[in-house]
């Protein structure tokens, strides 16, 4: 039985159909719809995250395969974090 495969901006939209929009509008009723699909998106990312940080753990294997994916979770988190801190240093709370 063969997968389906959609691509990372496919399966984004389709969370976000799941999940719905999250950006305020200035309508408090949407707005605090919004923010209730935000605060389960975070969670859902948070749950991502989890995952392929049990995958980091695999960086310093023999096995090539396990090395390769573990490096690879690594790599990416490192990216993530900088990007993270690029973010919040522009929209810093006050």
């Amino acid at each position: 039985m063969s997968r389906l495969r959609f691509s990372n901006t496919q399966l984004a939209n389709i969370l976000m159909t799941l999940i719905g929009e999250v950006e305020p509008i200035g309508e408090t009723n949407t707005d605090n719809d919004r923010y209730q699909n935000l605060i389960q998106l975070e969670g859902v990312i948070e749950h991502l995250l989890e995952e392929i940080e049990k995958v980091a753990k695999y960086s310093d294997r023999v096995e090539y395969s396990m090395s390769k994916a573990g490096k690879q979770s690594v790599i990416w988190l490192s990216e993530i974090q900088s990007l993270i801190d690029d973010i919040t240093s522009t929209y810093k709370e006050e």
